[in-house]
């Protein structure tokens, strides 16, 4: 049962960002609208860094998505022993169709 449920979670957790597109490079939000910042962190490090990246990443996205953003330029990206940390600024683009709902 329970991971059925993790499973789905999972799913559900990535289901939204689908639409949204990673940058880093501000010229690619030029003319664009800035939402806000965006931070997310996972505890997780050593031998499990990766999975705690990709969690950390997903909440970023998710959080951005959640903001109306089409866009996240990622700012800052650390991942390690002592765990993940993803800091960007979500931004609504006009020429973008807009994220997935």
């Amino acid at each position: 049962m329970f991971i059925v449920s993790a499973a789905l979670a999972i799913a559900l957790a990535q289901a939204p960002a689908q639409g949204l597109q990673l940058v880093n490079d501000s010229a690619a939000v030029t003319g664009c609208d800035r939402l806000g910042e965006v931070n997310a962190s996972s505890l997780l490090g050593g031998a499990m860094a990766n999975m705690g990246y990709e969690r950390t990443l997903r909440k970023a996205k998710a959080d951005a998505v959640k903001l109306g953003a089409t866009h996240l330029q990622l700012l800052n990206i650390s991942k390690g022993m002592t765990g993940s940390n993803v800091l960007g600024v979500a931004f609504r683009c006009p020429s973008s169709p807009g994220p997935a709902e």
